[in-house]
């Protein structure tokens, strides 16, 4: 039998994703969350979905009163990429991740929205424990830099602090600079 691309496919690939997917639809009505999203909100899948991002949401305040990446992009079409999110979860974990949030149209019309979210930790986590290309990652503070060509990540409290490591191309590209 050949293999056919099938939504079950599609949704049974994303539940093996490290990261977390969130899809909400036009009312911002959660209609899909993978087991990376249930496992950094504490909650079940069951929980999430059928619920506005309000009812999840409403237990916290984002940083700087923004609202959830996700209803500014149903508000605005415009996609939110590689935001520093922190949150607290119902639980009271707080979570730190980088979030990007995109438009789902048909024509012109937002009819949803899909997020992916890395959690921050879970990330330095795993980069700690896997080789990358013979390279250590760098911890800076709260920033992860990372040399090879793959990860430079950064969040906003380590902003004042800086680090710099040479560049691993050969063609002499610039290095990272985490801020």
């Amino acid at each position: 039998m050949k293999l056919q691309l099938s939504l079950e496919i599609l949704l049974r690939v994303l539940d093996y994703l490290n990261e977390a997917v969130y899809i909400v639809d036009q009312d911002g009505i959660v209609i899909y969350v993978n087991r990376a999203a249930a496992r950094l909100e504490q909650l079940d899948q069951e929980e999430m979905i059928g619920k506005t991002v309000q009812e999840i949401y409403g237990y916290t305040e984002l940083r700087e009163e923004k609202n959830a990446p996700s209803l500014n992009v149903l508000k605005t079409g415009i996609p939110q990429v590689d935001e520093n999110i922190e949150w607290f979860t119902k639980a009271g974990k707080n979570v730190n991740a980088i979030t990007s949030s995109y438009p789902l149209l048909d024509q012109e019309d937002i009819i949803g929205v899909f997020s992916v979210s890395e959690n921050i930790e879970e990330l330095r986590t795993r980069l700690k424990s896997v080789p990358l290309r013979g390279k250590t990652p760098t911890v800076c503070g709260k920033s992860l830099c990372v040399t090879v060509r793959s990860i430079s990540l950064m969040t906003s409290s380590a902003k004042a602090r800086s680090c710099r490591r040479p560049s691993p191309y050969p063609n002499g590209l610039p290095s990272k600079k985490c801020r």
